[in-house]
């Protein structure tokens, strides 16, 4: 294996990026289950015509810039027990990379408290309006599988030289491009790792540090 990537949210830290962004907003948190799992409404048009502009108007109303996101993160952020020593591990023998949904500031903030710089970061981009005002956030990838077969194609990496690191749904394209995927299996990072095969028959539990290494 040559280089593994992540998830941020629910895999790197306890916390989760738009959850703490939509309760600091003041915003309902049952529209998503309100439209989508209720209504059926696809995640992609709920973001653009249900939480998006409700993100920008609050925002606007609160005066919310980068700066006032920065600290909220930087104050709410919660590491998952061990991530820091586990990811500064891995940068010794392999390249680490992240892909995650999660908000730009948040990933950065993350990265600043485990103390590592990376070269490969993909994430949800948020973007602010002339006064500075947070505006909305996009996606620049359709899924995480795509990322994963992009950086193949970049970097002639195999499939087997790839891992992959995730806990949830969104992270099962990806998984199934990367030779080594890896689910959380106890929601600690730094304690344990279940091998997953095609993101479903969880087996194995092992030390994550050296099963990765093996």
């Amino acid at each position: 294996m040559k280089a593994i990537g992540f998830d941020v949210d629910g895999t790197m830290t306890k916390t989760y990026s738009f959850k703490i962004f939509r309760k600091f907003l003041g915003m309902d948190p049952g529209l998503y289950k309100t439209h989508v799992i209720d209504r059926g409404m696809k995640v992609h048009d709920y973001r653009e015509k249900v939480e998006i502009p409700e993100m920008r108007k609050r925002a606007l109303e609160m005066g919310v810039t980068r700066s006032v996101i920065e600290e909220l993160f930087e104050e709410k952020v919660e590491l998952m027990d061990g991530v820091t020593e586990f990811i500064k591990g891995l940068k010794k023998d392999y390249e680490v990379f992240i892909i995650s949904t999660a908000i730009d500031v948040y990933v950065e903030t993350v990265l600043k408290r485990v103390g590592v710089s990376l070269n490969k970061v993909f994430c949800s981009q948020s973007s602010y309006c002339s006064k500075g005002i947070f505006e909305k956030y996009s996606f620049p990838f359709e899924d995480k599988g795509e990322v994963i077969r992009d950086l193949r194609k970049e970097t002639g990496w195999k499939k087997n030289d790839l891992g992959f690191v995730g806990d949830s749904e969104n992270d099962k394209e990806a998984l199934m491009e990367a030779g080594f995927p890896v689910c959380v299996g106890n929601a600690d990072l730094g304690i344990s790792l279940t091998r997953v095969k095609n993101f479903e028959g969880l087996s194995v539990n092992q030390e994550g540090f050296d099963w990765l290494n093996q």
